[in-house]
Order: C-alpha cells, then structure tokens, then sequence
C-alpha cells in the first residue's frame, strides 16, 4: 500500500533535523517584537489614560462616580490593547490601530472639556 502520509520520512531524517538550530532569532525579528511590546504596553497606557480622561469628563454621573467607573473601564482597554497589537499582522499596523484610538479618544477628552 505504501505509508499513511505521503510526506512521511524516517525517523532519523527527522533527528538530524531536530539538531538544526533554527530557533534563532534575527535582529530584525527581535526589533519588531520589541515594538509591538513598546505599541502594547505603552500605547495601551496611554490609550486607558486618554479613556479614562475622556469618560470621566463625558459620563453623565456624579463626578466621584465617573471617576471610578471610568478608571475601571481604562483598566480594561490598556489588556485589550496589548492584545490588539501582537493580533496585528505587523508592527506598523499596530502602532497604526493604537494612534488612532488615541487620537480619537484625545479628541473626545478634548471635545468634553478637558485641557492638557
């Protein structure tokens, strides 16, 4: 009949395969990681910054109230943010997507009174 895979090969050309060093990473990967930690973990603080500055200003509560609920909903976006950025197909999208949601939410804190 043949093998179940027709792909398949010994066991041995699979060993010396394994003993190749190909987990290395190049500079170049390791820069594009390294921005899409930067993109995740600062772009998301200032994008839950800017949206807790923006709900605070914009909820129509008590002024306590829309502190709090608006720190909590910050705490919530900076995670969601950080996942944002490593979904992303590349970096450049990812400091794309994480631009715009500032720039929205600066407009909208701007928009609602408040002043940097």
């Amino acid at each position: 009949m043949g093998a179940p895979f027709p792909s398949a090969r010994p066991v041995s050309a699979l060993s010396e395969h394994k003993t190749k060093k190909t987990n290395l990473l190049t500079k170049r990967d390791r820069l594009i990681i390294a921005g899409r930690i930067l993109a995740g973990v600062g772009g998301g603080y200032l994008c839950a910054s800017l949206l807790a500055i923006a709900s605070a200003r914009l909820l129509p509560l008590a002024r306590l109230d829309a502190t709090i609920i608006s720190t909590l909903m910050g705490l919530i976006c900076w995670p969601i943010m950080v996942m944002v950025c490593f979904a992303a197909r590349t970096a450049v999208r990812a400091w794309g997507m994480v631009l715009c949601v500032a720039i929205c939410l600066a407009s909208a804190a701007i928009l609602g009174g408040w002043r940097p």
